[in-house]
């Protein structure tokens, strides 16, 4: 489990902490659950997302292709915002933590 992390991008330290817990099977009920819960099929749809977004996306994310993340505004009619943070993985909060923080703080601000 740790090596395979580390392919997609996410550092040692971190992948070696998500390889621990996924060996605890109580412990990845909840994100095994968030998995559970998306809308594959085609008459699982949600609803229109009306509040504000902020859509963080990189260049190197081996998991969500640029299209998909760009079909993503589609669906939300509030305000919406797609950044691209070139040159990180998937891992955006571990990798980037510092430009993911000024992003959403920024993000925040503007929201009533």
């Amino acid at each position: 489990m740790r090596a395979g992390l580390m392919r997609t991008g996410l550092d040692p330290a971190n992948a070696g902490r998500y390889a621990v817990r996924a060996a605890d099977r109580a412990a990845m009920r909840g994100p095994i659950n968030w998995y559970r819960a998306l809308p594959f099929g085609l008459r699982d749809r949600t609803d229109r997302i009306d509040v504000p977004t902020l859509f963080l996306w990189s260049d190197g994310d081996t998991f969500i292709c640029r299209a998909a993340a760009e079909l993503c505004g589609r669906y939300v009619d509030g305000p919406y915002q797609f950044e691209i943070l070139r040159g990180a993985s998937h891992w955006l909060p571990e990798e980037t933590p510092d430009q993911v923080g000024a992003l959403l703080l920024e993000h925040f601000a503007r929201v009533p």
